[in-house]
């Protein structure tokens, strides 16, 4: 089960067809779809150390998480139905974390990650840390270094070497700025990580622009 540690402004969780405000100290059940507004972040930590940032106008549902703390044996499924979220991998191995997109499926590889995606536009990953692979429905895939960007269009492409990511696109990861250790450090109160939180989001609302251009040479804009 993840825990909700930050939501700021307008996050909601829905489990079948009911709906309820998110805060604080939310517990995530299985199927569960989080859904931020405008200007709106939330932060999920699971029991295994993952983190989750969902950034503003996203959709994610939580469909699987298992863990066993003292063999180390786990998984977790989680898929992004639209906008952007950074990953952080925790202690599960990463074989058995899935993060995906209606069009998109990331290889988990001890690895932090930004993943977004437009309906039907495209969808794209940037790696931080680690390297992931990234592939499309059809199974064509690349490895994505630290560093490093592909994008996977609607139409049924096929995912775009990787690349050091346009200056759009390092503008959208930078905005989501919470990671793992950031609530993990032990001088680190939820008022502080609050408070980052909310920076991160006004960096997002100042770049929306450059949102709509996270797919890189996609004309129409999208992740």
């Amino acid at each position: 089960m993840a825990t909700v540690q930050v939501a700021v402004n307008e996050v909601q969780a829905l489990v079948g067809e009911n709906r309820q405000s998110v805060v604080a100290g939310y517990k995530v059940a299985f199927d569960t779809k989080i859904i931020t507004g405008s200007l709106s972040t939330n932060l999920d930590l699971f029991n295994d150390g993952t983190t989750i940032v969902i950034d503003a106008n996203s959709e994610v549902t939580f469909d699987e998480f298992v863990y066993n703390p003292s063999a180390g044996a786990g998984k977790i499924s989680v898929n992004l139905a639209k906008g952007v979220l950074r990953f952080v991998s925790g202690k599960i191995q990463k074989a058995n974390v899935t993060v995906t997109t209606p069009i998109s499926i990331v290889g988990i590889r001890g690895t932090q990650f930004v993943l977004g995606y437009t309906p039907g536009i495209s969808s794209t990953v940037i790696v931080e840390e680690g390297e992931t692979t990234f592939a499309n429905r059809a199974g064509v895939s690349v490895v994505v270094p630290a560093g490093s960007a592909s994008t996977i269009e609607e139409d049924g492409g096929d995912p775009t070497p990787a690349a050091p990511p346009s200056p759009s696109q390092s503008a959208v990861a930078a905005s989501i700025n919470v990671t793992a250790s950031t609530v993990a450090a032990p001088a680190t109160t939820m008022s502080t990580v609050a408070t980052a939180v909310a920076a991160g989001t006004a960096t997002t609302a100042s770049s929306a622009s450059s949102i709509g251009a996270m797919g890189g040479n996609n004309e129409n804009g999208g992740y």
